[in-house]
């Protein structure tokens, strides 16, 4: 191989990097203003694809027909790399913009139309370059080997460099450099590969005969041209649609969601490597049949495939538990096995229809430009138009019915090679509902709908309880967690000390929502992202009520981003929700850039919370949160949700004004309805409200120390979350270690200045938390029964000494009290001498010998 030749070769794979590597950056970049809505997403996609597509049909004739097609490849290089500069100083500056041009409550095709034309042309003149890139590189290679049978090799090169360009992107570059320089050094790469061709155009001359062999390629007919576009539109629309399908087993994290798209893009490369390879050896008409009804054919069984995708990923899964990063490996190789044939297929199919396309004035422009065109219109149709009508299956179906249709003409001829996919299209159709929802046992789906953005599940388990999930595995609460979900509205309300107007970021089942209408004179608004949930809320009226009827309350759909950036409403409090840190697209929640658009909104005095899944997260990846928001709000402080182990939650809470509460803050603070209410959320005082407490701005400083923020360049919780799916430290083990790094004082949150206690103490606060920590780290080892018994001789004396540190601390003392009525029957001697020690524990608790006389009582 020569000098000039490697590098050509080098060229067509550094522009596939850049190219794939652009795409993935500036989709991420403008989702901060146009949002992360389905809807956006997908029309920044065909934004894209337009771009290129109007490069290659304007640029072909020009390239194609110039004796210099290095010189036109040098300077689309250099464009692209220019311009992608430039836009990585601009783009950030117009998210703003964009969001207030969306507003707070856009209707869906003025979301489209806006997420379409202004980034369609935005980024135009570097995606119509990239557009004109691939029909400059062909031009090359044909004059260089003297032949027009290049389209598979020129293809399937730039194509693996693409699928280079997402994986080196998202786990390489973006992580350790963020978005605006990996744009500098894609754009550096755009520089080397027009600096290589230039320097070596002088290897690329026509030889005398060369146009006279590329004259005998034949004219594009119209049916190459309405082909090359059909099977653009079917193959994007192939992607958008499995990948939906995919997310419902996979973790859907950034890493999961990259790879994906790196096997689509590889198995196209592969299919047009073989093309090149053998296609010489078929008759055209022939090869042309042939690719059709395989493409078909190999769709067709990947549907058949997504049936059993659940147990294969879960094969896959526990065969993989032992090495590192195992859930990756799991989703990889699924994903490879339901969309490797298809997408190996679809490149060949390209391969083919693109070198018939080629006239003797080039036509690979042509044939990428109508191609990438039907691109374009594929996410919308499919994503949006049919998927929500149809459902997943019959969107599926359509696709490859799609490919057997230019078969039809030729059905008496080539009616062999038809039977195969009629048959497995039978199959498809009589194999019921593609459901890919995975029911624990004696659960029954209330509700099941395929939506624009996510797959929408309803569960009623075999005690009656509803949960909601999204895409199957993200569960997203229920009537189960009605304690906890009221708890996390209820302990930033308390902390104001008159919320008029609250804002709430998620809403999901609209359990935290609705604790908001126990206090008086509160009017809240709720975002919920994912538009499909808000009809399914009313399936959780045992633990909301009627929020249909709520004159207090407003949902909105909406990105939660774009909407704190559109609002120009002041809220006293603005409470986020738990959003899974790995999830791709939340990690833009977690950014400074967000919380200081937060800090926005609140009035004087006003509260910021933000709740974390710290049985989601890693250490590293809490430290990373806690620093960007201490960033913004310097004065914050830490509280925690409940004292369970299973799923701990902590909350970062803003405190603009460094307020601490007075002794008697609780007493003020709450009466009437309101009190009832958080009664049964055992917030019934002072102690309980403050002892949720676990740290303050200074303690929370030296926690973290220094290190990088999440930032909307540099998102680094995107990056690290998904490391706590291998994190071996249970969420409890996490918590208890959380702790013993945390030594709050009473001073922090309490002001005692003044003199007056009011019946509370720092000493008995100090003693609260004690008595709560020592409380959770029992919890890590108690054993998973409700067999009292068990719970007696394993629980009840770690339990104990957790009552004697505290006599405010009942969470410990009610399971004691519990243990002893249920044993009570079968052995009162031992419920006698445990009720004896709790006690003596707490003398200052009647329970315990209340009990015991009833006890005494029925023995006599």
């Amino acid at each position: 191989m020569n000098r000039g030749l490697l590098f050509l070769s080098i060229a067509l794979l550094l522009s596939g990097v850049s190219s794939l590597g652009y795409e993935l950056a500036w989709i991420r970049m403008l989702s901060v203003g146009l949002g992360h809505e389905y809807v956006a997403s997908l029309a920044v996609v065909a934004a894209f694809f337009f771009g290129l597509a109007l490069g290659a049909l304007a640029t072909d004739k020009w390239v194609s027909r110039s004796v210099r097609p290095a010189m036109w490849y040098a300077g689309f290089e250099l464009t692209i790399g220019i311009w992608a500069t430039v836009l990585s100083f601009v783009l950030p500056h117009t998210n703003h913009w964009m969001a207030g041009l969306l507003g707070v409550d856009t209707s869906p095709v003025r979301h489209w139309l806006i997420a379409f034309f202004w980034p369609a042309v935005l980024l135009l003149p570097a995606t119509a370059s990239m557009g004109g890139t691939l029909t400059a590189l062909d031009c090359i290679y044909i004059r260089r080997h003297h032949t027009h049978w290049s389209v598979g090799r020129v293809y399937s090169v730039n194509t693996v460099g693409a699928a280079l360009g997402i994986v080196v992107s998202v786990f390489v570059m973006v992580p350790a450099c963020g978005y605006q320089k990996t744009l500098w050094i894609l754009a550096f790469f755009n520089l080397c590969c027009a600096a290589m061709v230039y320097f070596t155009r002088s290897s690329f001359c026509t030889s005398p005969d060369v146009s006279e062999r590329v004259t005998d390629a034949k004219k594009t007919s119209g049916s190459i041209v309405a082909l090359l576009f059909l099977t653009g539109f079917l193959g994007i629309g192939f992607e958008v649609l499995i990948v939906r399908a995919l997310n419902q087993v996979m973790a859907g994290t950034v890493y999961t969601l990259s790879n994906v798209l790196a096997i689509y893009l590889s198995g196209n490369a592969i299919g047009a490597a073989l093309h090149h390879r053998f296609g010489p050896r078929i008759a055209v008409s022939q090869r042309h049949t042939l690719l059709l009804t395989l493409v078909s054919t190999s769709m067709l069984l990947s549907i058949l495939g997504l049936y059993g995708l659940p147990q294969l990923h879960h094969f896959i899964f526990g065969h993989t538990d032992m090495l590192p990063w195992h859930w990756l490996i799991a989703d990889t190789l699924a994903a490879a096995v339901i969309m490797g044939i298809p997408t190996i297929a679809m490149g060949a199919l390209f391969a083919h229809l693109a070198q018939e396309a080629r006239t003797a004035v080039g036509g690979l422009g042509c044939a990428v430009g109508v191609n990438t065109l039907g691109g374009a219109v594929a996410p919308f149709a499919f994503g949006i138009a049919l998927l929500p009508v149809v459902g997943l299956k019959n969107a599926l179906l359509a696709i490859p019915i799609g490919y057997l249709l230019p078969l039809i003409r030729s059905v008496r001829k080539q009616g062999k090679w038809l039977l195969i996919p009629a048959g497995l299209t039978i199959s498809v159709v009589f194999c019921g509902k593609l459901s890919l929802v995975t029911l624990p046992e004696g659960a029954r789906i209330l509700a099941n709908e395929d939506g624009v953005m996510a797959n929408i599940t309803v569960v009623e388990d075999e005690s009656f309880e509803v949960h909601l999930y999204v895409d199957n595995h993200y569960q997203m609460g229920g009537t189960s967690s009605y304690f906890t979900d009221r708890r996390q509205t209820h302990i930033p309300l308390l902390l104001h000390p008159n919320p008029k107007r609250a804002l709430f970021l998620g809403v999901g089942t609209g359990t935290t929502i609705a604790a908001a209408g126990d206090h008086p004179g509160l009017t809240a608004v709720g975002v919920e992202l994912i538009p499909e949930v808000v009809p399914q809320m009313h399936h959780f009226e045992k633990s909301t009520g009627n929020l249909a009827n709520a004159k207090w309350l407003s949902v909105q759909v909406a990105d939660a981003r774009r909407y704190v950036i559109a609002d120009r409403n002041i809220y006293d409090v603005i409470i986020a929700d738990l959003f899974h840190p790995a999830r791709d697209g939340a990690a833009s929640l977690y950014t400074r850039e967000h919380f200081a658009q937060v800090k926005q909104r609140l009035s004087d005095g006003g509260i910021f919370c933000q709740w974390l899944p710290l049985y989601q997260l890693d250490m590293n990846t809490l430290h990373i949160i806690i620093r960007t928001f201490l960033a913004v709000f310097p004065n914050a402080r830490m509280f925690m949700a409940h004292y369970g182990v299973d799923t701990p939650m902590l909350a970062l809470i803003s405190n603009g004004e460094n307020r601490r509460l007075s002794t008697d803050w609780f007493t003020r603070r709450v009466s009437g309805q309101l009190a009832v209410s958080l009664n049964a959320l055992r917030l019934t005082g002072a102690y309980e409200l403050f002892g949720t407490f676990m740290a303050g701005p200074e303690t929370l400083t030296r926690l973290v120390g220094p290190g990088s923020l999440n930032t909307d360049d540099s998102p680094q919780v995107m990056f690290s979350a998904p490391a706590a799916m291998d994190n071996a430290i249970s969420p409890g083990e996490r918590m208890v270690s959380l702790l013993l790094k945390l030594h709050p004082r009473p001073d922090e949150i309490v002001d005692f200045s003044s003199g007056k206690c009011h019946g509370f103490t720092a000493e008995r606060l100090d003693a609260y938390w004690l008595a709560r920590n020592r409380f959770i780290a029992i919890g890590t080892g108690m054993p998973r029964t409700r067999n009292p018994h068990v719970l007696l001789e394993h629980a009840a004396g770690p339990l104990l000494g957790a009552v004697r540190l505290s006599r405010d601390f009942t969470p410990a003392y009610n399971p004691l009290l519990g243990i002893a009525a249920a044993i009570a029957r079968s052995n009162p001697a031992e419920a006698v001498t445990l009720l004896t020690a709790l006690h003596q524990a707490n003398p200052y608790r009647t329970d315990a010998s209340r009990l015991l006389e009833m006890l005494r009582r029925r023995s006599e």
